[in-house]
């Protein structure tokens, strides 16, 4: 696991783009996945998801952009999905299916585990999308949410980042 700490300036940096992607999110329609699992607001998940994010780039050097309109794209260096959590026994979400408006998550990306809140964070890990579909069939034990639409990868299946 890889601590990163970030200067005051990117903290308002991730302020700043979080704001910008909620602000999105609610122009181009779309709504919040689980409302029933967030602990902070959607504005607040944006803002410490981004957070995350800068966090990711800073540790591997690479840039970060706000990435406006880019719903399913990668968030950092073309292939690196970052999910971000608080909650005390952390979990991988990854979106299988279709959910209202939003679609799947693209299985060719690589997804990584962040955990904390500003302006700490620890990088756990990774699993590639189409792994994760693979292995689901095989690993009856991990967590279904309660709409069927994503699957919960548990850190212990992740592998490291060098």
């Amino acid at each position: 696991m890889k601590r990163v700490d970030l200067a005051d300036d990117e903290v308002m940096m991730a302020v700043w783009g979080g704001t910008l992607k909620r602000a999105d999110s609610r122009i181009a329609g779309l709504r919040e996945r689980f409302p029933r699992e967030c602990s902070c607001s959607g504005w607040g998940n944006d803002i410490e998801g981004a957070a995350a994010e800068i966090a990711f780039c800073k540790y591997y050097k690479l840039y970060w952009t706000v990435g406006l309109r880019t719903f399913h794209k990668a968030d950092a260096g073309g292939i690196w999905a970052i999910r971000s959590t608080s909650m005390e026994k952390p979990k991988l979400k990854f979106y299988h299916v279709k959910n209202g408006n939003k679609k799947p998550d693209n299985p060719d990306h690589n997804y990584v585990l962040i955990t904390g809140k500003m302006p700490t964070f620890y990088i756990h890990g990774f699993i590639q999308g189409h792994e994760i579909i693979k292995r689901f069939a095989d690993h009856p034990e991990w967590e279904i949410s309660y709409d069927n639409v994503a699957l919960y990868v548990p850190k212990s299946e992740l592998q490291e980042l060098k």
